[in-house]
């Protein structure tokens, strides 16, 4: 009997053995359930809240992408962002946008933003607002108006023959760079001084893409760029675009000349064709926009002449030639002291356009006038060829540039705050979060 007790002793303990860990491992069950639920939705907030961070960013290249649009584009509020730049008193209100949703995102997500006026000082403020699942994210960042007028900017490849280079005033900045990291992207050929930086492309090996040969001065920095060059495309101004094809006026005492005295739209203007036949010389009166829908050639010994005072933006919707022996000149005076080299310089900007759907208009800029040249080509989507026969005096941005003139390459910066084009950029370490 007592065996038998102490059995039933020991299945009655085994019993209960069990239901301990039966209840054991359900608590553990239902703590692994918790767990995971408690997991699933942590993660769910945190998606919710990267969503919703996500949704305020894309809110800020918005805004960005907006003002890069509304300041380029044929029809746009520019009047707005101008009266803003140049008047931080003035009444320009900001701009509120959304909320937008984005399609195919997590929680839903939509943004919303508002650009505050600013100063070219300090920039415009954006604040977005990001909401996705109910949860929301505050971010901001500058905005400022920039120039690629920083020297010489290309995308592709660079050529550098021998030449000297200056920058005017002398203690100013110039950095010659290209976009590409590819190898040999940059060539710099014997017997040139760079007073300034020379950059390859972000993430770039200079020492790959950068080749230098002997006896090169580069008093500056070699690197690679935190960022890539932005090149904004020209369009058309609607103005031009909108005006019926004109002829310039070909002067009554001498059939060698021809005047144009304001804005005018031209099929082409090669000189030796109609109307130019026997026009040696093309004189600019006044402040004038000059849109070319066709090819621009200069043919040995004509010229164009900006008089004094007067201003050209030769917008090319078509490929130039310059050849040597003519000349894009500023006046019959030669600039000597650096406030006249600064006003010539000012007063010329050739522009390869794109058209309204944004296809480039103008692939090839071949620029060989005879003499000095001052002013400045923005020519992003063209290969240029830079070989006046005296000095070049402006700045440079075109898709790649063999650079050889028979003079002296001088930058002008102060090109750079009243030249377009002009892009909107966001200020590095501007971007913080609420």
């Amino acid at each position: 009997m007592k065996f038998n007790f102490l059995n039933k002793m020991d299945k009655a303990s085994a019993l209960v053995m069990a239901l301990v860990l039966v209840l054991v491992l359900a608590f553990i069950g239902l703590g692994l359930t918790q767990l995971g639920r408690n997991a699933r939705t942590q993660a769910a907030r945190s998606i919710s809240v990267i969503s919703a961070r996500e949704a305020a960013d894309a809110g800020i290249e918005h805004a960005v992408r907006f003002m890069i649009d509304s300041w380029d584009a044929t029809t746009t509020n520019k009047t707005a962002w101008l009266a803003s730049w140049n008047d931080p008193s003035s009444e320009t209100a900001g701009v509120e946008f959304g909320p937008v949703s984005l399609s195919d995102t997590f929680g839903g997500a939509t943004f919303k933003y508002t650009i505050n006026k600013g100063t070219l000082a300090e920039g415009y403020q954006i604040t977005s607002t990001g909401t996705a699942a109910g949860k929301t994210r505050t971010v901001h960042a500058t905005v400022m108006l920039r120039s690629l007028f920083i020297g010489i900017g290309v995308k592709e490849k660079i050529e550098i023959s021998p030449v000297d280079v200056y920058v005017v005033p002398s203690d100013a900045d110039i950095t010659i760079q290209t976009n590409s990291i590819a190898a040999g992207a940059v060539e710099v050929k014997p017997d040139v001084t760079i007073p300034g930086d020379l950059v390859c492309g972000p993430d770039g090996d200079p020492d790959v893409v950068i080749e230098i040969s002997s006896n090169v001065v580069i008093k500056g920095e070699i690197k690679a760029a935190e960022e890539e060059l932005i090149f904004p495309p020209v369009y058309i101004p609607a103005e031009l675009s909108a005006l019926p094809f004109g002829t310039p006026t070909i002067d009554a005492a001498d059939s060698t000349v021809a005047h144009i005295y304001g804005d005018m739209k031209l099929d082409e203007l090669q000189f030796g064709i109609a109307p130019l036949v026997g026009v040696l010389t093309l004189y600019i009166h006044g402040d004038v926009s000059v849109f070319v829908d066709g090819d621009t050639k200069l043919a040995p010994t004509t010229r164009i002449v900006v008089t004094k005072g007067s201003s050209l933006i030769l917008y090319l919707g078509g490929d130039m030639q310059v050849k040597p022996g003519s000349d894009i000149l500023y006046s019959d005076i030669t600039p000597v002291t650096e406030a006249e080299i600064v006003e010539a310089a000012d007063s010329i900007s050739i522009r390869g356009t794109v058209a309204s759907d944004g296809t480039p208009l103008c692939f090839n800029v071949e620029f060989r006038p005879d003499h000095d040249f001052y002013g400045n080509i923005y020519a992003p989507d063209a290969a240029l060829v830079l070989e006046p026969g005296g000095d070049y005096c402006g700045s440079v941005a075109s898709r790649s540039i063999e650079l050889k003139p028979t003079g002296t390459f001088v930058y002008v910066p102060s090109l750079a705050s009243n030249i377009v084009p002009l892009s909107m950029c966001v200020k590095k370490g501007s971007w913080w979060e609420e």
